[in-house]
Order: structure tokens, then C-alpha cells, then sequence
């Protein structure tokens, strides 16, 4: 059966998840709590509410399939239950600055070493290739240079906080 074209998630798909998104969440949540001048927030706090035990990310949790909107409300929270005010969309603007301020802080490693090369054979077949995901262009982009394969892709679809998310069919088109 011939494809006429293939659709990637990017996290877990083609990129190794954990490696990339503890480390930078880590530092991003350091970084926002360092703005606020609230360093005795415990990160953990933030780590845990993002579904992160231990280092690895549960599936389930809002860092593996939440939007930074999803995010910046679980900071929101967690900094209002400490006292600290700052009202939500500016909490959400800081979340997606500091995540691309740290962007550099993980290890971005494909999930297979034969990535490159199955892409490759998809567009020698004349596949088109897009990639959709919840992740900003700035950090998706970084991502797809990184394992050298960003011209690979017909369509880089990413969460612009206007245009629905994935899962939404929209995405397809």
C-alpha cells in the first residue's frame, strides 16, 4: 500500500523524551523561581505536578502531553499555594521564555539510530513528511537541527497557542 504521506509525534517518537525534557524542565523551573525571587519553592513540587518521578516522566503527565498553557496553570497554582501573585497569563509567558531560555540544558537523542536514514527512505519514496506537537517552533526546530533532520520535513506543526492542538484533526491538514 502506497503512503502518500506520514504524520510524527516528535517526543518519544523521534526524539528520546527524558533526556531531553527533565533536564530542561529542571533548569526552566529553577529559572522561573529565580525571577520571582522565590527560591524556596521546592522544584520537586513543580517536577511531580508535572508527572516526573525519579527522573523519568510518566506518560500520562502534563509534561509528556500538556501544552505550556497546561504548565503555566500548574506553576500558577503552585505559586499562589506559596503566596506568591502573579497572574496567570504572565506565569504562562514566563513558563514558555524560561523553557526556551533552557532549551540547551538536555540532551536531544533520537529514539532510534536508524531515524535518519528511515526518513531518508520515506522521502526518496516520495512521502511527505510532517511533524505535529504540542512543543513551541523555537524548541521543536532546536530539536529537529540537532538530530539533523529538520529539512526532511514538509510540515512543522507546533502549539502556537492560537491553532488547535493535537490531538485536534486540524493538525492533519
Amino acid at each position: 500500500m502506497k503512503k502518500d504521506a506520514v504524520i510524527f509525534d516528535k517526543d518519544g517518537t523521534l526524539i528520546d523524551f527524558d533526556s531531553i525534557w527533565v533536564p530542561v524542565s529542571l533548569k526552566a523551573l529553577e529559572n522561573i523561581l529565580a525571577e520571582l525571587h522565590r527560591e524556596d519553592i521546592p522544584v520537586s513540587e513543580f517536577l511531580t505536578a508535572f508527572g516526573v518521578h525519579d527522573g523519568v516522566t510518566d506518560i500520562n503527565g502534563v509534561l509528556c502531553k500538556g501544552t505550556y498553557a497546561q504548565m503555566g496553570q500548574i506553576v500558577h497554582e503552585i505559586l499562589e499555594k506559596y503566596g506568591c501573585s502573579v497572574p496567570c497569563e504572565d506565569v504562562v509567558k514566563l513558563v514558555v521564555d524560561c523553557y526556551n531560555k533552557n532549551a540547551d540544558a538536555g540532551e536531544v537523542k533520537p529514539t532510534s539510530p536508524d531515524l535518519v536514514d528511515a526518513l531518508k527512505e520515506l522521502k526518496k519514496q516520495n512521502v511527505k513528511i510532517a511533524i505535529v506537537t504540542t512543543d513551541n517552533e523555537t524548541i521543536t526546530r532546536k530539536c529537529l537541527r540537532d538530530l539533523g533532520i529538520e529539512e526532511l520535513f514538509d510540515r512543522i506543526y507546533t502549539d502556537d497557542g492560537v491553532m488547535p492542538a493535537k490531538p485536534d484533526p486540524a493538525c492533519a491538514y
